[in-house]
C-alpha cells in the first residue's frame, strides 16, 4: 500500500506513543506528549500511515505572536522504515499544510550529529539559521534551521 499523510486521530495514540517512547524513553512522557499534541495542534499533527500502521508522525505549532511563523516541534519515523523517503513525504505534507495556513517561515531544531535528518531538511529547502550550543542543556547542541516559503 502507498504511504499516506493524514491528520492524527485518537486511534493513532498507541502507535504514536510507541514511536515517541522509542527504545529508551518514558512511556508516561510519550503519552503526555501525544495526548497534549493531539489537543493543542489538531491541524498540524500529521501521521504517515502505511499498510494500516503509523510509520511516522510530525507536529508543528504556529507562533501565536507571529502567525506567519511556525516551528516543527517533533518528527519521528519508525527505525525500520527510515531511508525509504517517508520522512520526505511527511515533511512535504507538513510544509503544505502550514503554507495553507498562511505560514511563510518554518523553523526547527536538529542535532548537528543527526546527518540524515539535516540532509532531509536541507533537501526540503531548510537552511542553517543558527548554531545553538547547549540548546537543551549540556551536550545538547542544536542547529536551528529555517525554511522561507
Amino acid at each position: 500500500m502507498e504511504p499516506t499523510v493524514r491528520y492524527y486521530n485518537s486511534g493513532d495514540f498507541d502507535l504514536v506513543c510507541s514511536l515517541e517512547q522509542g527504545k529508551k524513553g518514558s512511556p508516561y512522557a510519550a503519552a503526555v506528549f501525544a495526548r497534549q499534541a493531539g489537543e493543542l495542534f489538531p491541524d498540524t499533527f500529521l501521521v504517515l500511515e502505511e499498510g494500516g500502521l503509523v510509520r511516522g508522525y510530525a507536529v508543528a505549532g504556529i507562533v501565536h505572536a507571529k502567525p506567519g511563523e511556525a516551528w516543527i516541534i517533533r518528527m519521528r519515523i519508525a527505525d525500520n522504515c527510515q531511508g525509504r523517503g517517508l520522512g520526505r513525504r511527511l515533511t512535504s505534507g507538513l510544509i503544505a499544510r502550514l503554507s495553507n495556513k498562511g505560514v511563510n517561515k518554518i523553523f526547527l531544531t536538529v542535532s548537528p550529529d543527526n546527518i540524515p535528518a539535516v540532509r532531509l531538511y536541507a533537501s526540503a529547502g531548510f537552511f542553517e539559521n543558527a548554531f545553538e550550543p547547549r540548546y537543551f542543556g549540556a551536550g545538547e547542541d542544536r542547529l536551528v534551521m529555517m525554511l522561507t516559503l
